[in-house]
């Protein structure tokens, strides 16, 4: 009976203690965590940048880090029908994804292994600016992350122009293209403070979403200088901001010119004032009373301004910076012949037989010499006197080279052009230079002064300043090239070479 009620009394005692160290198992795996089948998906905070028709890499891993080569891995934006990109049965699905990112889009493999769901976009539109899902499914669990995406574009640098005038008040208009989002626009004066007059701003859309600006405003008098200030909402290395002082309505670099030539014109019209009471010569006073007046005297300040005659010796001091230039064939897009001596070039049938390679143009039909600079200053000269269609300069050693962009100061490529008889600064975008066709050199200079970081061109014959980039955005010590376009079939471009006694 002892036994028994003991043998009762074990069996309960030890149920008890396995029904309790059960509860806290129980217990212990729902409060301990364990990294058994859980996962997250990790994404940065805030938006990431990408730059137009450049490529941009969107953030997104697995957290802790495990592999991802089995499981089922999609990118969409919006809804989850817009799928960007999508990757199963360990390989990549172009056929999910829709037909705008179609060859856009790069899923490393290489990357899979470790967690990495990362997405390379490519050629970015303004229209890829937006939410993107990162999503990836274990067929146990699914999991996903929101990247933000603004794609921003920076634009021209800014050119003033006389949009009206009346009297003694202008109204000027700042333009710049091809911004992403709108851009801040600020005028000031000679003295770095703002210009309240500020009539308007607009902005214009093209069909890339690029955005156009134009700003007006109205002066009552004639400034030293005026500037144009227009800077990006969003960061980059290269383009934080944007100065141009107009070259065009008012004299650079400082105010003395123009007051140098308000005194004479006071000067000229006292000289005949005296000559009229002295002579009593009334028609010879009316005549020139009518020629010395401001607008007229303002037109030949912008004439002296914009066409500045250089002297010889400044003509002999840049010759003796010369450069000896040969293309570099390796550079040459197909569709350019360059001569035997490598100082020539123009148009020619496609080329099929060319290798590509990462430094040939494949769009743009150009060329970069194969001597670079940088540092110091250097001149040369080229033969345009036939051409019908050329673009000269110089472009940085980062400048992109392959693909559809923009020939501009933008992407690194400092230029001037001529083409349907006039010349142009910025290429596409810039507004054509008020120049005369009759101007056009048969020899154009080129000087650079890479410490400076300024490029200026002249009319060698004639002895006149065309155009001058200052400013110019690249790294302290990059490297830039002489750069060649035409597309003149019947005439070379043709490098000169200094004669030397």
């Amino acid at each position: 009976m002892i036994n028994n009620m003991c043998g009762l009394l074990c069996r309960r005692f030890r149920n008890n203690v396995l029904e309790r160290i059960s509860i806290y198992i129980l217990i212990l795996e729902s409060v301990l965590p364990t990294n058994k089948g859980n996962w997250t998906i990790a994404v940065p905070n805030g938006h990431i940048i990408g730059f137009h028709r450049e490529d941009v890499i969107l953030p997104c891993s697995i957290s802790p880090a495990i592999t991802a080569v089995d499981m089922e891995v999609t990118w969409f934006k919006g809804a989850q029908d817009r799928i960007v990109h999508s990757y199963f049965d360990r390989t990549n699905q172009p056929k999910m994804q829709q037909n705008f990112y179609q060859g856009r889009t790069v899923l490393p493999r290489s990357g899979l292994p470790n967690g990495n769901l990362s997405l390379k976009l490519k050629n970015l539109h303004i229209s890829d600016s937006g939410a993107y899902t990162c999503s990836a499914f274990d067929k146990k669990l699914y999991e996903e992350g929101e990247v933000e995406l603004i794609v921003g574009a920076i634009g021209t640098e800014p050119i003033i122009s006389v949009d009206s005038a009346e009297g003694d008040q202008r109204r000027l208009m700042c333009k710049s293209d091809g911004w992403n989002p709108e851009p801040v626009v600020i005028w000031r004066n000679v003295n770095g403070k703002k210009i309240p007059s500020v009539i308007r701003t607009s902005v214009m859309k093209d069909d890339d979403g690029l955005l156009s600006i134009r700003s007006y405003v109205t002066v009552k008098e004639n400034p030293a200088v005026i500037t144009c200030l227009i800077r990006s909402k969003i960061s980059h290395p290269d383009w934080e901001t944007y100065l141009y002082i107009s070259r065009d309505f008012f004299p650079a670099p400082s105010g003395w010119m123009f007051a140098f030539f308000i005194n004479l014109a006071i000067s000229v019209i006292a000289t005949f004032l005296v000559i009229f009471h002295c002579t009593k010569m009334n028609g010879l006073y009316k005549q020139y009373e009518k020629k010395v007046n401001y607008q007229k005297l303002l037109l030949l300040m912008k004439e002296i301004d914009s066409m500045r005659t250089i002297t010889q010796s400044e003509i002999n001091s840049m010759k003796s910076l010369t450069a000896t230039l040969t293309l570099d064939t390796d550079t040459a897009h197909p569709e350019l012949k360059i001569s035997t001596d490598g100082k020539g070039l123009k148009e020619y049938n496609r080329q099929e037989d060319i290798l590509d390679n990462p430094e040939r143009f494949d769009y743009w039909a150009c060329v970069v010499a194969k001597e670079c600079f940088g540092s110091g200053r250097h001149y040369w000269e080229i033969d345009v006197a036939k051409n019908i269609y050329w673009v000269i300069g110089v472009c940085r050693d980062s400048a992109r080279r392959k693909g559809d962009f923009v020939l501009s100061s933008q992407y690194g490529y400092w230029t001037l052009s001529w083409q349907s008889q006039e010349f142009c600064a910025l290429t596409c975008h810039a507004s054509p230079m008020q120049l005369q066709k009759e101007l056009k050199p048969q020899k154009l200079g080129v000087y650079l002064d890479h410490d400076k970081k300024q490029l200026s061109f002249y009319n060698v014959d004639t002895q006149f300043h065309i155009y001058t980039y200052s400013d110019m955005r690249y790294h302290k010590n990059e490297k830039v090239f002489p750069f060649f376009r035409t597309r003149d079939r019947l005439t070379d471009l043709i490098i000169l070479e200094e004669k030397r006694d």
